[in-house]
């Protein structure tokens, strides 16, 4: 037979056992909770991130487009609307680069496009662009309002504008590079998040 003291101590056993499983399971419900705040907080980021960047690449991609058929409309002489369209976009487009750092740079804290800039060459596509932009920038300088009367100075005005030209179909072309970087870039976040909607 089981004496008193038997009993007592089977209890205090069954006691002890209880409140350290009892302990174990508050331990491993407030680690689980935890963990699933922070994933949460993590995706509530990561939304942030991508919806930024996306709207920051659809801009780019209409600026891009903008870019070229101001471009396409250029005939290589120095026609006052064409100039005036090209820098109007180039100075959107500045803008736009200014926003890149806040808009863009988030994203590659969750995501490597490194493949899909080196397939679209983006880094050199951006800076065959950077060229054009400078190009652009010295316009009103090759914009004379008086009229040319040197042969030479006419030649040389001539020439910096068929310079132009070349360099802004060399940079329409990068733009398509561009944009194509952007238009894969865009769909490989649209199927990441393709995944946390489908039931």
């Amino acid at each position: 037979m089981y004496s008193f003291s038997d009993i007592i101590t089977s209890s205090l056993i069954g006691f002890i056992i209880a409140l350290t499983i009892k302990y174990l399971l508050e331990r491993w419900s407030a680690s689980t909770a935890y963990k699933r705040e922070l994933r949460k907080q993590i995706f509530q980021r990561k939304t942030d991130a991508v919806e930024r960047a996306m709207s920051w690449y659809q801009e780019a991609f209409d600026m891009y487009s903008l870019y070229q058929m101001a471009i396409s409309e250029y005939d290589g002489t120095p026609n006052l609307a064409v100039m005036a369209k090209i820098q109007y976009v180039s100075m959107q487009t500045t803008k736009l680069m200014q926003d890149t750092s806040v808009k863009l740079n988030p994203i590659y804290l969750y995501y490597d496009f490194s493949d899909i800039n080196r397939k679209y060459q983006v880094l050199e596509s951006a800076q065959t662009i950077n060229k054009a932009f400078a190009l652009i920038g010295q316009m009103q300088q090759h914009m004379s309002s008086d009229p040319v009367i040197d042969v030479e100075e006419q030649k040389d005005r001539e020439q910096w504008f068929y310079e132009l030209k070349e360099t802004l179909d060399i940079a329409a072309s990068a733009m398509e590079n561009q944009k194509s970087a952007i238009v894969e870039t865009q769909q490989r976040l649209r199927d990441e998040y393709k995944k946390y909607f489908t039931f």
